[in-house]
């Protein structure tokens, strides 16, 4: 998962990047020196989907923060967990046993 945000976070840096430096500047230009609505609404909307990829990528900085920050102690679970699984095999491989041993020897007994 970590991976994958580093993989998004860099494409959409590369696209920021792309539309910063050539893709809005062109479009900016080509509109300066006309009176075309339509040419004009388009840089609008180019430069507001700029804006909402830079949000984006923002909350995906945000969500590998957290998902740093959270490793520590999704380990900690599973170490507990291994922990847990080995008492439980235990458990199984002699108190088991064990019992049934007893309760062979309670019904020979009992006999």
């Amino acid at each position: 998962y970590f991976r994958t945000l580093e993989v998004y976070i860099t494409a959409g840096r590369a696209k920021l990047k792309e539309l910063d430096e050539s893709t809005i500047p062109a479009l900016a230009q080509a509109v300066e020196g006309q009176d075309d609505v339509i040419e004009a609404q388009k840089l609008r909307d180019l430069r507001s989907a700029r804006d909402d990829l830079e949000r984006r990528v923002h909350d995906l900085l945000l969500t590998r923060q957290v998902t740093m920050q959270s490793l520590p102690s999704i380990r900690l679970v599973q170490e507990n967990d291994k922990s847990l699984i080995t008492k439980i095999n235990s458990t199984l491989a002699n108190t088991v046993p064990l019992w049934r041993q007893q309760l062979a020897q309670a019904i020979t007994i009992y006999r």
